[in-house]
């Protein structure tokens, strides 16, 4: 069965038919992953409901996006494809999802704040798990700041250092670069 992400059904009708709900969401409802984010767009969302076999309700999907992300290393914003498959069992307070894990540590329990369905609630925090780590995976990225230093920075005609030494040496010129600016202090 496939439906639409009304809010109006509850989890566990939803795990009665066996529903899947197939949504696109909008990023000013995900308003802790878009603030992270500089722009993201194309958030869809894919959820199966049943029962697991202890009568609890079960749900799959898979969450996806793309998302603009500030690169920490050349500097840049990069575009990136987030994905996310999870399935959990819901919980509707914490006290049940305590005692679920008392009784299997390895249950991946999900609370939630209601007895209807909100998508938000299920998927922003498996989007926000699911950012990537490293967002610039290109090693010779034109934005990379340069691994130079002291006259080496200044004057790329006279390079004394090659390109491997300077990769593996990256503070070679620091020792120059601090007796230049003591001298200037002088």
């Amino acid at each position: 069965m496939k439906s639409n992400a009304s809010g109006s059904s509850t989890y566990r009708s939803l795990a009665q038919q066996r529903a899947r709900v197939a949504t696109e969401l909008g990023a000013a409802s995900l308003q802790r992953f878009a603030d992270i984010c500089e722009a993201v767009k194309g958030i869809a969302a894919d959820l199966s409901f049943d029962h697991d076999g202890q009568t609890r309700i079960r749900v799959s999907g898979r969450v996806h996006c793309e998302a603009q992300l500030a690169c920490h290393r050349c500097e840049q914003l990069v575009w990136r494809q987030v994905n996310s498959d999870f399935a959990g069992v819901i919980a509707f307070d914490e006290e049940q999802a305590a005692s679920w894990s008392q009784l299997d540590p390895d249950l991946d329990i999900l609370v939630v704040g209601g007895a209807n369905l909100n998508v938000v609630e299920l998927v922003e925090d498996e989007l926000l798990l699911a950012l990537p780590k490293r967002v610039c995976t290109d090693d010779d990225c034109v934005h990379m700041p340069k691994m130079r230093y002291g006259e080496a920075a200044v004057d790329d005609e006279d390079d004394e250092m090659s390109a491997e030494d300077l990769k593996r040496f990256p503070f070679a010129g620091l020792k120059d670069a601090m007796q230049a600016g003591d001298k200037e202090q002088d």
